[in-house]
């Protein structure tokens, strides 16, 4: 609990008055929606597992790992940039996010 309020704190001294618990709650659904996603995972997984058998889902895994891994060096920086020409381009969040998006998704 320490941790958190330690982070409480650090965000309200860097964002505006009340925006604190803002922060917190969009964490927070940040950290829900990563952990649903996980779970959504695994039991995708599981049942793939099953249906598939284990000589075609060894052969699906090692196809879907190759691509991530490829997709790894693909989007290498994409974060950082976006971030950054968020922060420095006002008025054109719009494009910058649509043209990020069209990007990840290409790949």
């Amino acid at each position: 609990m320490r941790f958190v309020r330690v982070i409480y704190a650090r965000a309200r001294d860097v964002l505006a008055p009340g925006a604190g618990k803002e922060f917190l709650r969009n964490a927070g659904m940040t950290t829900i929606a990563f952990g649903l996603s996980g779970a959504c995972t695994f039991l995708a997984n599981v049942l793939a597992a099953r249906w598939l058998g284990r000589d075609l889902y060894g052969t699906y895994e090692l196809m879907f790992r190759a691509s991530q891994l490829i997709g790894i060096f693909c989007l290498f920086g994409m974060t950082t940039a976006t971030t950054k020409f968020l922060a420095s381009e006002e008025g054109k969040e719009g494009q910058i996010l649509r043209t990020a998006t069209t990007i990840v998704l290409i790949q």
